[in-house]
This record gives structure tokens, C-alpha cells and sequence, in this order.
């Protein structure tokens, strides 16, 4: 009487004497497959990379783009402050037009949306309130672009609103009157 383990056994007796003959190829085979799974997990890894380097590409252009608006904005500031030189003056505004149309180029939907209103704000100057509401545009306008350069900032709009280098309050008046 034979059992089915015997059985079994003995109708894949073929199948290693298969297993036998291909021994010599078994490193070949290994180094077959180890080299196709190094590939497989290579292509991933480099297209992660490489997206990883088209956001930090992206996020340090922003950095530069948000920083030479402001940096524009504070000289407008720092000129309608003093005695007005009107030929800088002009060049200063268009510098911001220029500065704007790269942001809107690379800009989140919320620096664009604040960038407009710090614009909308900016033009209408007639009164000590109009310029602090240019200062909370501002402000606002800092803290958003720090969001988007680095989402896990723990800073807030009240943060910026006491570290920016320049004080509206102070020379609120005169710039009302040169406007």
C-alpha cells in the first residue's frame, strides 16, 4: 500500500531532478534577481529625489522672490518716510509691479490673494488707520509667505506684527500728509 505522502513524492521526483540540474545556475539566478530588485528600488528612490529636489528648487525660490518683495516694500517704506525723492519713488513702485508679477508666478493662492490686498491697502493712504492697516497687511502678508516656505512654523501673525524692523505708528502722520 502506498501512502499519498509517497505518492506525492514520487510523481515530483522529476521535478528535482529538475531543481538538480539547474544548481549551477542557482548564483547566476541570485545575482539575476538581486540585481533586477536593486534596479526596481533604485528607479523609485531616484524619481523620490528627485522630486525632492524640484520642491526644494521650488520652495527656495519663493524664499528669494518673497524676500526681494519685502525687501522692496521696506524701501519704499523707508524713502515715503523721510524727505520724497520722487524719481526713487517711482523706481521703488515699479520694482514692487515687478516683484508682484513674480509672485504671481510661484506664489501660494494666499500670498497672491494678500500680496493684492497689501496693493489695495498701500494705495489708499489718507489716514493714520489706512497705514496701520497697511502695517497688519503686512504682517499678515510675512507670516503667510513663512507658512508656505515652511509649513510647520510655530510663529504667528502678532509675532510678525512686533518683529517687523520698521514702525508705522511712529511716522503715521507724515506719511498720510505726503500722499
Amino acid at each position: 500500500m502506498i501512502t499519498a505522502c509517497e505518492n506525492v513524492c514520487r510523481d515530483f521526483g522529476l521535478f528535482g531532478e529538475i531543481l538538480s540540474s539547474l544548481e549551477p545556475f542557482v548564483p547566476v539566478l541570485a545575482a539575476l534577481v538581486a540585481a533586477c530588485g536593486a534596479y526596481l528600488i533604485a528607479v523609485r528612490a531616484y524619481a523620490q529625489q528627485k522630486e525632492l529636489d524640484r520642491n526644494s528648487r521650488i520652495v527656495e525660490e519663493k524664499q528669494r522672490v518673497y524676500q526681494e518683495y519685502l525687501k522692496t516694500i521696506a524701501d519704499e517704506f523707508g524713502i515715503i518716510g523721510g524727505e520724497v525723492d520722487q524719481e526713487k519713488l517711482r523706481k521703488l513702485r515699479f520694482e514692487i509691479v515687478r516683484r508682484r508679477i513674480e509672485i504671481l508666478c510661484i506664489g501660494s493662492d494666499e500670498v497672491v490673494r494678500l500680496v493684492n490686498q497689501v496693493s489695495d491697502t498701500r494705495s489708499g493712504w489718507k489716514t493714520t488707520e489706512d497705514i496701520e492697516n497697511y502695517w497688519n497687511c503686512i504682517a499678515e502678508l510675512a507670516f503667510i509667505m513663512r507658512k508656505d516656505c515652511f509649513p510647520d512654523t510655530k510663529a504667528t501673525v502678532d509675532d510678525f506684527l512686533v518683529a517687523l524692523p520698521f514702525s508705522f505708528k511712529e511716522q503715521a502722520g507724515d506719511i498720510a500728509e505726503t500722499q
